[in-house]
């Protein structure tokens, strides 16, 4: 199963659930009964929402890549910004337009193949959430070159990816997906995540990292376009 199809099937499944969720952004398969999936969404959306009041202006819009069904852009569309949203999957981007109007919050989003063009426009603020780690490897610099298409010079972008835990077990399943990722199809993360060094290497020419902010689970890299 590749990847837009599991996200499809998601979206499909538990559409109801996240729509009628009192807060979207905190919606999580084991919200009900306070699991763990739902303490550490609970920690990166406060996380995010730090990082957010400390380097963004909403003066500017915010265009949110791989913005999934909606999670992120539901919190900076709180916080009085106005957000822009691209995403593969058209399940997702139908989910996050009927969040948008249901919470009567103002957002545009819109559905793209093309990876290498994602926007006419630019953007002095983007973020890309979660999303580096769903792309191989090999591609992620292309990838970024096409994000800093949509920047201006100075432009600032919030990237988060998961944490990679200490300790060998861990360690050694990243790593192993550089070698077996067409084994990991199923997984929601197929491909190895990068670390802060990857990271520093697939920004390139395009961008420097200015801050980064870690905590349990995730990572976050508060970036200047080059």
């Amino acid at each position: 199963m590749d990847q837009n199809k599991y996200y499809s099937e998601f979206a499909v499944k538990y559409r109801d659930d996240i729509l009628n969720s009192v807060d979207p952004s905190l919606w999580t398969t084991d919200l009900n009964t306070n699991g763990p999936i739902s303490a550490r969404m609970k920690v990166r959306i406060e996380t995010l929402k730090r990082i957010v009041k400390e380097h963004f202006s909403s003066e500017f819009p915010v265009f949110d890549i791989g913005c999934g069904f909606g999670r992120q852009a539901f919190v900076l569309a709180k916080e009085g910004f106005r957000i822009k949203g691209t995403d593969t999957n058209k399940d997702f981007i139908e989910l996050a337009r009927d969040i948008f109007r249901k919470h009567k919050l103002g957002g545009e989003f819109h559905c793209t193949q093309n990876e290498d063009h994602l926007s006419d426009e630019k953007f002095r603020q983007v973020v890309l959430l979660e999303v580096l780690e769903h792309i191989p490897a090999g591609k992620r610099k292309r990838f970024i070159s096409s994000v800093s298409n949509v920047c201006f010079r100075s432009s600032k972008i919030i990237i988060s990816v998961p944490r990679i835990k200490p300790g060998f077990k861990s360690q050694l399943l990243n790593v192993s997906k550089y070698i077996l990722s067409s084994f990991f199809k199923n997984d929601e993360h197929p491909y190895p995540v990068p670390g802060e060094n990857d990271i520093k290497k697939i920004l390139g020419k395009y961008f420097f990292i200015i801050a980064r902010v870690v905590n349990n689970e995730t990572a976050f890299y508060i970036c200047e376009a080059l």
